[in-house]
């Protein structure tokens, strides 16, 4: 792909300046780091959980490679994305989706999040539950972090992380992936997932993630991810539209099938769950545009699936929050029966 495409309004940049060989992140001042697309490096009294996840970005040195992304094979016009999630709350700080399983957060008193990041561990999949809905299709999930999306006055999401996937031959597969979802509208290239192919994942293998929104151009955001397991690193700078940081996320998402939309289902079904075990998304942290902004207080997300045709509703994936730095969210898989 080349180094930057456009697809109506989504504008894509994926071959960052690659560093000299001998190139050490971790001596380069500012302006290097901006010179070659790196996260800029956070203040360890300031910041130090973000400066921790941008130390083990950088070192040991990795392979600095072109992410090399790729659009999404099919592009469904006049198929249009839904909502990612909310149809019922529980009391207190609990939430329930039918998709969601993780934690948000909601920047206060206008502090808006300008960074996000995250740190997991590629799962082991085992099957999970199937309903009559869905016996053909793979057992999939996705693992991610983003801005926005959460509060519906929120027209767009953009997001980075891996998806996992067990096939029905029993193979499974692992790859990183971004995304700049857009809330009702078509399900073109501009807003179904691109993958990541610079950077290959296999199971077990250590994932950090880092998006930042351009302090010279809110449309603008930065992904970077690192696979710590192989030491390959990669950026991708897309640009659509104002990003608001108002909304941060660590997900473990049961994704849809956009291939397999209908007139009567335009975001597609949904693959069924594997079975994950635990993801322990460490390191949940943000930078917020102001450097007085109020205290960590995500929200946490079940999953919950209806199953046909008894109709039963039941949680099977739950979350759960460390809340001592670093933050720590843990997403469980549960068979309910």
């Amino acid at each position: 792909m080349a180094a930057s495409d456009h697809h109506e309004g989504l504008r894509v940049s994926d071959e960052a300046p690659l560093p000299p060989k001998g190139f050490d992140p971790l001596r380069a001042d500012a302006d290097t780091l901006e010179r070659y697309w790196l996260p800029a490096r956070p203040d360890p009294k300031l910041q130090p959980v973000l400066s921790r996840h941008w130390i083990e970005m950088m070192s040991p040195t990795p392979t600095f490679v072109p992410a090399s992304s790729r659009q999404p094979a099919q592009a469904l016009i006049r198929s249009t994305t839904t909502s990612p999630a909310f149809k019922a709350r529980g009391g207190g700080r609990l939430e329930f989706s039918r998709n969601w399983s993780g934690a948000c957060v909601t920047a206060l008193r206008a502090n808006r999040f300008r960074r996000v990041v995250g740190r997991w561990r590629a799962p082991a999949l085992e099957p999970g539950l199937r309903t009559a809905e869905d016996q053909s299709e793979p057992f999939r999930c996705s693992i991610w972090i983003g801005f926005d999306g959460r509060k519906r006055w929120t027209q767009s999401m953009p997001q980075v992380g891996s998806v996992h996937t067990l096939g029905n031959d029993g193979q499974e597969s692992h790859g990183l992936w971004w995304q700049w979802w857009e809330r009702n509208s078509a399900a073109t290239a501009d807003n179904l997932p691109w993958t990541i192919s610079g950077v290959p994942v296999s199971r077990g293998d250590v994932i950090l993630c880092s998006l930042s929104i351009r302090k010279t151009d809110p449309t603008a955001v930065r992904l970077h991810v690192v696979n710590r397991t192989t030491h390959r690193f990669a950026t991708v700078q897309i640009s659509k539209e104002p990003v608001l940081g108002s909304t941060a996320e660590w997900i473990v998402e049961r994704p849809a099938d956009w291939q397999a939309a209908t007139q009567q289902n335009p975001s597609g079904p949904l693959f069924p769950l594997p079975d994950f075990g635990e993801v322990a998304i460490s390191r949940c942290a943000v930078e917020h545009a102001s450097p007085d902004a109020p205290a960590f207080l995500p929200r946490v997300i079940d999953l919950k699936q209806r199953f046909l045709p008894s109709d039963r509703v039941a949680v099977i994936s739950a979350a759960s929050i460390l809340h001592e730095p670093p933050a720590q969210v843990r997403v469980s898989y549960r068979r309910p029966f």
